[in-house]
């Protein structure tokens, strides 16, 4: 499909992305806007501007009620996979987080996180890096480093012969009492019979209903959440 052609107006306190006739505004920068497009395109663009509200408080406000419920403060956050950010900026917007680390192996959207994290003043980032898909299966953290694990989206979209690992990694990093959230279409069955296998407590799978990144109602998004136990 040709890519339409496209007009960007900075009108100060936003920007509006006017593509094949429809009008897009968001506060993200110009040069934040203008490196999505270069990313995805000017329609594909458009979409990713309400993220943080369709996905970000969608799939994440039910697990940080449960947290505020339980008096969490000064979290310290991996997101696993930041993509263009917006769950990253829904976290830095959580009084209950105090630090986040996220990383990507997409050089691109590590480029437009750093962008933002400037332009919006996102100092809750405090760890932000590009990793290659090896770095992936062995994470640059200790063990036991995090009170929350956050993979949205991303699991199904590895490698079948990698996923295992990877979710193993979640569990190494995260500490003892702290919480695990995946999310995904699909292989959420699978998530919580390994979560299960590592003995973590409270494994539970929910439905968020099918507001994903495409789908309908036939594959609807699940969230698996579990906590690490405490050490004896």
């Amino acid at each position: 499909m040709t890519e339409p052609e496209y007009r960007l107006q900075d009108l100060g306190d936003r920007r509006v992305l006017t593509v094949g006739g429809q009008e897009h505004t968001t506060p993200y920068s110009e040069r934040v806007v203008r490196m999505l497009i270069e990313r995805k395109g000017a329609r594909r663009a458009a979409l990713y501007f309400p993220f943080k509200e369709t996905r970000g408080r969608h799939f994440l406000a039910p697990l940080f009620a449960y947290l505020r419920g339980r008096a969490a403060r000064d979290l310290s956050v991996l997101e696993v996979g930041c993509s263009f950010g917006h769950i990253t900026e829904y976290l830095a917007e959580q009084p209950e987080v105090g630090r986040i680390s996220t990383f990507d192996t997409d050089p691109d959207f590590i480029a437009m996180l750093r962008a933002k994290v400037e332009d919006q003043g996102l100092s809750k980032v405090r760890d932000l890096r590009h990793l290659g898909n090896d770095e992936t299966r062995r994470l640059p953290y200790a063990d036991a480093a995090f009170d929350l694990v956050l993979a949205i989206g991303v699991v199904e979209h590895l490698p079948p012969r990698h996923r295992r690992a990877q979710v193993d990694e979640y569990y190494r990093v995260l500490r003892p009492g702290g919480r695990l959230a995946l999310a995904d279409m699909k292989y959420t069955d699978r998530q919580v019979r390994r979560l299960s296998e590592l003995g973590m407590l409270d494994v539970e799978r929910r439905s968020l209903g099918w507001r994903m990144w495409w789908g309908g109602p036939w594959a609807p998004t699940r969230l698996v959440t579990a906590t690490k136990p405490r050490r004896s």
